[in-house]
């Protein structure tokens, strides 16, 4: 059996929707033990070191969980883009 993350196709099909990952963030949360839920934490650390007329460009970023959530706390320009055609299509759909 070969490693599934140098596997292309396991990939293309782990990575073609939000489904997958939906669910293991889904798990994440169910069972997560921070103070508080992790994409705050992760614009928090962005506000501590960007100015608010910056751009960012955020890649790999799936259907876009993170700047949905935050959308009201990032006042940066920001640019997404994924490997995903998919994870594309669901993020442009959801912004």
């Amino acid at each position: 059996m070969s490693d599934w993350c140098s596997d292309r196709e396991a990939l293309r099909e782990q990575y073609a929707d939000a489904s997958n990952l939906d669910d293991r963030i889904a798990l994440h949360e169910q069972f997560s033990t921070a103070d508080r839920p992790l994409n705050d934490w992760r614009v928090d650390q962005l506000s501590d070191r960007l100015d608010d007329d910056a751009t960012v460009l955020g890649v790999g970023v799936g259907p876009g969980h993170l700047w949905r959530e935050t959308r009201d706390r990032t006042p940066w320009t920001v640019h997404l883009t994924d490997a995903s055609p998919g994870m594309v299509r669901e993020c442009r759909d959801a912004l």
